[in-house]
Parts: C-alpha cells; structure tokens; sequence
C-alpha cells in the first residue's frame, strides 16, 4: 500500500506489549493500579463514585526499554510518503 515492506519489524520480538492489569498483582492491586492509569489517560478520578472506576478497563502499552521511534511502523511508513 505504501510501497514499504514492513516484514522485518512486522515480528513479536519488536512489537509493543500491553497490559490491562499490574505486573506483579502480589505487589499491587488492580484497584491501586487503576487510579494512575486512569490519571495517565486524563480521567479525574475524584469527580466519580468508585464503582465507576472498578468497572473501568485500561490497557498499557509497554514499549521494550530498546525500542525506537526509528524503527516503528509509522516512522518506517512516514519515510515512503
């Protein structure tokens, strides 16, 4: 479509990995967890009743320490435009 072969990079080694729970639920819980990540993604948790947020689903998108922008599938689809 673009006139990129994405192949090399198209493999779960260099994907992004996400989560919709802590790492380690014995070092934290997923009520505890909730609340940064629905901070992280704007939400004002004091303005709503706490079932609201139990009730609540995030996904974090875990990036491998030596990923790079460099070699994402945008910037690799970006350099064909």
């Amino acid at each position: 479509m673009y006139g990129a072969d994405l192949t090399d990079i198209l493999c779960e080694e260099m994907m992004s990995d996400y989560a919709s729970g802590p790492e380690d639920s014995e070092l934290e819980s997923l009520g505890s967890w909730r609340g940064p990540m629905a901070k992280e993604s704007g939400i004002d948790i004091a303005k709503m009743p706490p079932q609201a947020l139990e009730k609540m689903v995030f996904w974090e998108v875990i990036k491998p320490e030596w990923w790079s922008e460099e070699v994402s599938v945008t910037s690799v689809l970006k350099s064909n435009l």
